[in-house]
């Protein structure tokens, strides 16, 4: 009768702080659940073992200590409780449905990562940007690696340490959205044949015009310069970026399609005379452009190669190509 009673006040008092507890999620749910079971177990096994009881009273109330809900303090609470359970004669019968709850807060913060670097895609180039990228990279090797632990102490102690780590990529990704576009510009080094190379940007500086037509983006800028009394040279690059989606793209440059293309076009001429000049389509490079529908500002960078249409022996290229601009 006393084992009994005993077995009863075990079975409610887990059930009252079962239903008291606040765990973020259920993955802990399986182990408080055998906590329970061993509990009963070691209360019906005579002589009593003490320190197994002890250390499952310990465990348990690590799980039922009422804490805000969150996975910091989740992951924060399997570390403890592996690290108490592992200490004990039953361990192997914890450490399966430790590696479970493991498996699952892994999966639970990657999809948090994940969330977070899709959010990342459609913010302007800036410190926090780049900051919280490499943090959710090195975030997603740190979880990767504690799942890989065959030690579970260890592998629980990891991730808990990795976790505490979203709030700062939160706040950084907070900073990066709200991370004004850079200011309007088109500026690349071109080397020409015939030219020698020479720094393209718009005159003014901040002249590089950009329009939104479907769902292409079109950029151009103009360079004018004086030469002498009497003759201006105007060199003209215009990119094309199609089907253009919120996020960062990188694009093939050439061969039209979904590839995105470069012109890059020189002309001279004054009084009295025909202009003269040619014009490079690439055939080669990359751009890579971050887009927002919302804001309508693409930036980003490209490089670029092609022969020219008067003179196909001459080519141009760049290697340094920065664009950033706001679609009309």
């Amino acid at each position: 009768m006393k084992k009994l009673i005993l077995t009863l006040t075990i079975f409610s008092l887990a059930l009252l702080q079962q239903v008291c507890a606040t765990t973020f999620l259920p993955h802990l749910d399986p182990i408080r659940a055998e906590i329970l079971n061993q509990q009963v177990i070691v209360s019906n096994t005579v002589p009593l073992n003490k320190p197994l009881a002890t250390a499952l009273r310990k465990a348990r109330t690590t799980l039922d200590r009422t804490t805000p809900t969150n996975l910091v303090n989740d992951t924060k609470t399997l570390a403890t409780v592996t690290a108490t359970l592992n200490k004990t004669s039953v361990s192997n019968v914890f450490d399966p449905l430790i590696r479970t709850a493991l498996a699952n807060y892994v999966a639970v913060i990657e999809n948090a990562l994940n969330t977070a670097s899709n959010a990342l895609l459609v913010t302007f180039p800036s410190g926090p940007h780049t900051t919280a990228n490499n943090l959710i990279d090195d975030l997603f090797d740190s979880v990767e690696g504690a799942l890989a632990n065959v030690n579970s102490t260890l592998a629980t102690k990891a991730l808990a340490a990795a976790t505490k780590k979203l709030g700062t990529i939160n706040s950084l990704l907070a900073k990066a959205i709200s991370a004004p576009a850079p200011p309007v510009q088109l500026r690349a080094t071109i080397t020409a044949g015939g030219e020698g190379t020479f720094k393209f940007q718009p005159t003014p500086s901040r002249a590089a015009a950009a329009a939104l037509i479907g769902n292409l983006v079109q950029i151009t800028g103009v360079q004018i310069q004086r030469i002498g009394a009497t003759s201006v040279r105007s060199r003209t690059v215009s990119i094309g970026i199609p089907n253009i989606p919120n996020g960062t793209t990188v694009y093939s440059i050439g061969g039209g399609g979904a590839n995105a293309s470069v012109i890059y076009t020189i002309s001279e001429g004054g009084l009295g005379s025909p202009p003269t000049g040619d014009a490079y389509t690439a055939t080669s490079g990359t751009l890579t452009v971050t887009w927002n529908s919302a804001t309508r500002a693409a930036v980003g960078t490209f490089t670029f190669s092609g022969p020219g249409a008067n003179n196909p022996g001459n080519t141009a290229s760049s290697s340094d190509g920065v664009f950033s601009v706001v679609a009309q």
